[in-house]
């Protein structure tokens, strides 16, 4: 069983950008193969977002929403590659307002509105 599907998923997703591609043979949640063509060759994007880190990250916007305040966080957006950014969903399902760029998140929250608890799987 691939215990990392997430990293694997995202440097697959990265080895792309830099033009190599990999044929996933399999399920992802099982035991998958990857098959890299003895052709392919990574090549340059000329330039990259080097993303900073959305876990970290969401305690700054968690406490926008709990303040009432307003938080941007840049170098993960909407293109990020990172599982963890749907944290940003769920400040949103709690009553915060969530606005998408492709390299930042921004939350906001109106203090006259409150906080909502909700229920996540935060397991996949």
């Amino acid at each position: 069983e691939l215990i990392s599907a997430p990293y694997v998923s995202l440097t697959i997703g990265l080895m792309k950008k830099f033009g190599v591609n990999v044929k996933i043979e399999g399920d992802m949640d099982g035991t998958p193969s990857f098959i890299i063509g003895s052709d392919e060759k990574y090549t340059s994007p000329e330039s990259i977002l080097v993303e900073g880190d959305a876990s970290s990250a969401s305690y700054f916007l968690a406490g926008a929403a709990i303040t009432g305040g307003t938080v941007t966080v840049r170098g993960c957006g909407s293109e990020s590659v990172q599982g963890d950014v749907a944290f940003a969903d769920v400040m949103e399902q709690m009553g915060a307002t969530v606005t998408w760029a492709p390299e930042s998140i921004t939350v906001t929250r109106d203090p006259n509105t409150r906080l909502k608890g909700v229920d996540v799987d935060c397991g996949k």
